[in-house]
């Protein structure tokens, strides 16, 4: 395989934590099946390099491998003009943590924080007792909502603190054990084991920023 194609793969891994962060947590989110975009973007690159990627489970293993690797951006609808400003504007989304343990980002222009926790731990703001899948929505009208899942399904219980002034829970999900409003959020959950991957979200209203 050309030497090209393994060094534009490589420079499309820091992106790639973003879109794996956000699109893990939508598929979880909504139940929806992987993209098979990066594949097929692997396919196209490879043809115009004129690089070999083998032949049946051979390249099939190699189109999933660098396909992962891969950074791909959805703008529906966005002219040339657009998407252009996006590429231009790399503050757009951060990159909270990028480790073993969690990946994150942050888009500060839509208020969502996206959050694997591959351990118990903390990032963004946010405390997890155990491995689960994050998504914080903050809205224009004061309110959040917090949606989390457990895509291993083997959790009995989870705890998530969120470092946020919240006035007090809009609605209760059934697997919402307890909450602890104040200077900061405290959501426990039983047993999310049970929603086999499905995900539950919380409504709070939000304390004004000083």
């Amino acid at each position: 395989m050309g030497r090209h194609l393994a060094a534009g793969a490589l420079a499309g891994a820091a992106g790639t934590t973003v879109l794996n962060a956000i699109g893990y947590l939508d598929m979880a989110v909504r139940g929806r099946p992987a993209s098979e975009i990066p594949e097929r973007a692997v396919d196209v690159i490879a043809d115009r390099l004129h690089a070999d990627l083998g032949e049946g489970e051979t390249a099939h293993n190699r189109q999933q491998g660098l396909g992962l690797m891969l950074g791909v951006l959805l703008l529906p609808g966005a002219s040339p003009e657009r998407t252009r400003a996006r590429a231009a504007d790399p503050a757009w989304v951060a990159v909270l943590a990028n480790t073993a343990r969690t990946q994150a980002v942050r888009v500060p222009s839509l208020g969502i924080t996206a959050v694997n926790f591959w351990n118990d731990g903390t990032t963004g703001g946010l405390t997890a007792s155990a491995p689960c899948a994050v998504l914080v929505r903050e809205r224009g009208d004061g309110t959040a909502a917090l949606t989390v899942s457990d895509p291993r399904c083997d959790l009995d219980e989870l705890t998530l603190t969120w470092d946020r002034p919240v006035a007090g829970v809009l609605d209760r999900h059934p697997l919402l054990d307890g909450a602890a409003t104040g200077a900061r959020l405290a959501l426990r959950f039983g047993r999310l084991a049970d929603l086999d991957g499905g995900s539950v979200t919380v409504t709070v209203r939000l304390v004004d920023r000083v």
